[in-house]
C-alpha cells in the first residue's frame, strides 16, 4: 500500500511507482521493505519511515548499487511521494 493510500488519499501514478519499488525490493531481497509485526505498525512505517537499503538487509547478495538506488528512489517517505527520473 502506498503512503498516500495509507493516509486515505487517492491513488496516483506515484502509487504505482511506489508499488514497483516495493515489489522490486521483495524480489531482490526476499523481504518486504518493513519488518513490522502488525498491520498498524506496517502502515505507520510506510507513512513515516524510509526502508533500510537492500544491501544493508541482505549483504550476502552482492546487490548492484545502481539497482538499489533505483528501488530506494521508488519508495521515499512522504511528503512528495516517489520521484522517478529515468535517463535513457
Amino acid at each position: 500500500m502506498s503512503p498516500e493510500q495509507a493516509l486515505g488519499g487517492s491513488l496516483t501514478p506515484a502509487s504505482d511507482i511506489y508499488t514497483l519499488g516495493v515489489n522490486g525490493y521483495q524480489m531482490l531481497t526476499g523481504l518486504l521493505p518493513f519488518a513490522e509485526t502488525s498491520p498498524v505498525k506496517i502502515l505507520t512505517a510506510i507513512i513515516q519511515k524510509t526502508p533500510a537499503p537492500p544491501r544493508e538487509r541482505r549483504p550476502d547478495l552482492g546487490i548492484d548499487p545502481d539497482l538499489e538506488a533505483f528501488l530506494m528512489r521508488c519508495q521515499p517517505m512522504l511528503p512528495g511521494g516517489p520521484i522517478l527520473l529515468l535517463t535513457l
